[in-house]
């Protein structure tokens, strides 16, 4: 879409007033009106009215309001913290788990749909644990299928991979479910690696989580 087809339409809480300015790339800026009322005006790039983790769709006024008593994931919202030096709006919040430890986050950080910020630290050990232990299983189970050696968290330049088999030069990555919102840059990864070292590429899906 043209930042032109932007102006007059409502995302939201928002409504596009005009073109406000274009930033040092020349990108657009839009000036939006809030509904709550806030005179304050709302600068955003068009795409971020619509892009699917997070979008922005009212002022920062309305997050510090409209936040607590929301739940995302394992969190629910008690309170309003602060705002960085940057503007971002920061909650406290409680986990579903009983962790008595109040979590402090991000606004966007509980927007994204693609982010793992939506639980405690002791519930993200947990998450980590369980999907370590799942690769290791599903490795073995691939080593005793093919009668092969697979080491484990072999490093090649700036990546890390689940496992590799020096015997078929071939690498394994287990990949959880979170993977398939990131496919263009595993495939990037998986071009790179495959053509520095001239191997073969296996995936192990793995959704169980």
């Amino acid at each position: 879409m043209k930042y032109t087809d932007y102006i007059g339409k409502t995302f939201g809480k928002l409504t596009v007033i005009e073109l406000d300015h274009r930033n040092k790339y020349r990108n657009a800026i839009l000036r939006c009106l809030c509904s709550c009322g806030n005179p304050k005006n709302v600068l955003v790039l068009p795409g971020d009215l619509t892009r699917i983790d997070g979008p922005t769709i009212s002022c920062k006024r309305c997050s510090e309001f409209e936040f607590p008593g929301k739940i995302f994931g394992n969190l629910e919202v008690e309170a309003f913290h602060h705002r960085d030096t940057a503007g971002v709006a920061h909650f406290i919040c409680s986990c579903s788990c009983g962790n008595p430890k109040k979590s402090i986050i991000p606004g966007y950080s509980l927007t994204r749909k693609d982010n793992s910020t939506r639980r405690c630290r002791i519930c993200a050990n947990k998450l980590r644990t369980y999907i370590g232990k799942n690769e290791v299983h599903l490795l073995d189970l691939k080593e005793k299928e093919l009668a092969i050696d697979i080491e484990r968290q072999v490093t090649f330049g700036n990546y890390v991979v689940d496992g590799y088999c020096r015997e078929t030069n071939t690498i394994f990555e287990v990949y959880e479910t979170y993977h398939d919102r990131k496919i263009i840059r595993d495939l990037e990864r998986q071009h790179e690696l495959t053509q520095q070292l001239n191997c073969n590429f296996v995936i192990i899906p793995d959704r169980s989580h």
